[in-house]
């Protein structure tokens, strides 16, 4: 049986716009599922914060306190007021 040519690109190409697809596909999947892993974390230190800091502490406390998780987590963590004025 003879191979036509043509039938041989096309099948190149469609197998090309698969793997490609796939690869996308992968890419994006593994995009939503770092920023669903992100939102929790984020609401899970939000939570834990919000217990950590007493509503009557001083300044001085409560820049200690969020040092302290800061360091012990890795991570940044600011506080603003209501206002939205910067805290610590």
């Amino acid at each position: 049986m003879r191979h036509k040519l043509y039938l041989q690109i096309y099948l190149v190409f469609f197998i090309g716009i698969l793997l490609f697809s796939t690869i996308i596909a992968v890419a994006a999947w593994k995009q939503i599922a770092s920023s669903e892993r992100s939102s929790s974390f984020i609401t899970g230190m939000t939570a834990l914060v919000s217990k950590a800091l007493p509503e009557d502490a001083s300044t001085a406390e409560t820049q200690d306190t969020i040092k302290q998780l800061a360091t012990g987590f890795k991570v940044q963590l600011s506080l603003y007021s209501n206002n939205q004025q910067h805290l610590t």
